[in-house]
C-alpha cells in the first residue's frame, strides 16, 4: 500500500500548478514539508540520508527489486518495469531487462505526467473532475514494480496472502 501513495501527490502537484491553484499546491508541499521536518526531528537525519544515499539509488535502478527476475517475479508482476522480463520470457530478444525497464517505466511516468496536464486543463462539474482522477490514478497504479502493490485488490486493503494464513 505504501509504495501507491508515493505517485499520486507527484500528480496532484501538477494538476494543481496546471490549473493555477497555487495556494493548494503550497499548502500541499508546505504539509509535506512538514511531515518531513516532523520525521526528521522524531526519527533523526539517518532514515533520510540513507533513503536518499542507499534506497532511492536502488530503487531507481531496480537493484531494489530482486524478485524481478525470477519466474514467480515475472508472472506476477504488472508495472512497465516489468514489460522487458515478460517479453524475455516470451521469446522475445530484448538485451538486458533491467536497462530497459528503467527506460519503459521513465517513459510511462512521463505519459502519467502528460495525463495529467491534459485531465488538469479539462474543466467540468466535481463529478466528471472526479472521474477524471479516477482515471488518472487507476494508471499509476501499475508504475510500481512490486507484485501486491500493482493487484486491484491490493489498492484495496484485500490480500490474498493474508486471507490464506501465509
Amino acid at each position: 500500500m505504501a509504495i501507491l501513495s508515493k505517485i499520486a501527490p507527484g500528480l496532484l502537484g501538477v494538476v494543481l500548478l496546471v490549473q493555477r491553484r497555487f495556494r493548494e499546491a503550497a499548502l500541499a508541499a508546505g504539509f509535506g514539508a512538514l511531515l518531513l521536518a516532523l520525521a526528521l526531528f522524531f526519527f533523526g537525519t539517518d532514515p533520510a540520508w540513507h533513503f536518499v544515499a542507499f534506497a532511492l539509488p536502488r530503487l531507481s535502478s531496480g537493484e531494489a527489486f530482486p524478485f524481478m527476475d525470477t519466474p514467480s517475479g515475472i508472472a506476477t508482476n504488472m508495472s512497465p518495469f516489468g514489460v522487458p522480463f515478460k517479453l524475455r520470457v516470451l521469446g522475445v530478444e530484448t538485451g538486458d531487462p533491467w536497462p530497459l525497464g528503467r527506460v519503459v517505466a521513465r517513459v510511462y511516468t512521463v505519459g502519467l505526467v502528460l495525463l495529467a496536464i491534459i485531465a488538469a486543463r479539462r474543466s467540468g462539474d466535481r463529478r466528471d473532475q472526479a472521474i477524471r482522477w479516477l482515471a488518472l490514478l487507476t494508471p499509476r497504479l501499475c508504475r510500481a514494480p512490486s507484485p501486491r502493490a500493482t493487484r486491484p485488490s491490493a489498492s484495496l486493503g484485500d490480500d490474498p496472502a493474508r486471507r490464506r494464513g501465509a
